[in-house]
Formats: structure tokens, sequence, C-alpha cells
């Protein structure tokens, strides 16, 4: 398992990049694996396996103290723009977000630490995404930004997001959360 920085601007954010068997008989991935997962997210509390449509766009989630969570997502089957926003106050790129392209085809994994917000958009006909959580679910330390209030351009027409999702606060808001 190769893994590499993201970018000089967020350097705590992670690529990682697995191996993929082909053959005759198909295909085996192999998206995170020995010792430098311990290193890259620890503990895992969760594995979380979601199916998805053309046109979804699934966040921007994260959890508040205590119940903060990395995660370690990858797109085993399809096609995904992966975008994270950085909400750490300390931070010098604080409120900027920026994305990555996540598909079978690349075989890469990425990894959003604690105090990002997160989410996802489907280019393919129908994507599968797998993440590993650093922490247990907490439905009352769960929050988020609507997704279409923070300027990202998620290049889709007729985005299909939840009523949840529609219903998070924008994110000139979020200071108020």
């Amino acid at each position: 398992m190769k893994v590499k920085n993201f970018s000089d601007a967020f350097p705590d954010v992670k690529i990682v990049e697995g191996i993929v068997f082909n053959d005759e008989r198909g295909t085996l991935q192999k998206p995170f694996y020995g010792k430098n997962l311990k290193n890259l997210i620890n503990p895992i509390k969760e594995v979380i396996f979601v199916n998805s449509k053309i046109n979804v766009i699934r966040g921007m989630h994260f959890q508040k103290h205590p119940f903060e969570m990395s995660k370690l997502i990858t797109c085993l089957k399809g096609k995904i723009i992966d975008v994270f926003i950085d909400l750490r106050k300390d931070s010098e790129t604080f409120g900027e977000f920026e994305s990555f392209e996540l598909s079978e085809e690349n075989n890469y994994s990425l990894l959003i630490p604690n105090g990002f917000a997160h989410g996802y958009a489907v280019y393919s006909n129908e994507a599968s995404v797998i993440y590993l959580q650093s922490n247990d679910y907490s439905h009352q330390h769960e929050c988020g930004i609507n997704p279409l209030s923070f300027g990202f351009d998620w290049n889709i027409e007729n985005p299909i997001i939840s009523v949840k999702d529609q219903n998070l606060k924008d994110y000139i808001n979020f200071f108020d959360l």
C-alpha cells in the first residue's frame, strides 16, 4: 500500500494506492492493507458500504466532539468525486475545500482526517463506496453542511440529494453549528 500527501495545502489528507489483480476470472482489489493501515486510521470502529446511482450527492457530513472521526474512503465500483472541507478553526486551510476522483480504475483511496466535512457525487451509472471510520456513529453528534451551499461545482444538472442533506445548514451559517 502506497501512501502519499494529497497536496501541500492539505498535508493531513492522504492518497492511498492499493493493489488490483485482474485475470480471466475477474478482479481482486486490495485497497488498504498492512501495518500502514493501522498508522492511517486507528482504531477502525466502523466499516460502511454504500451503493448509489448516477447524479447522487451525499454529504457534507461530519461529527462533533467527542465523536469526530477519520474516514478512509475507496470506490470499488464506478466513479465518484470525493469532496472535503477543512473545518479545523486553527488550520491555515480553514473553510477551504478540495476534491479528488476515486474510481475502480484508478485504485486510490482517500484518507479524510478528523475535523473535515466529507461528501461525494456519483458520475457513473452506479457506484459502490466503502469507508473505514475511526469512531462510532453518534446521532447526537451528527452534523453537516448543505452540499450545494459552499461554492463547489458538482457539475451535475439535476442532483439527487436526500431531504436530510438538503436541510443541513448552509456553509455561510457554519459558525452556528
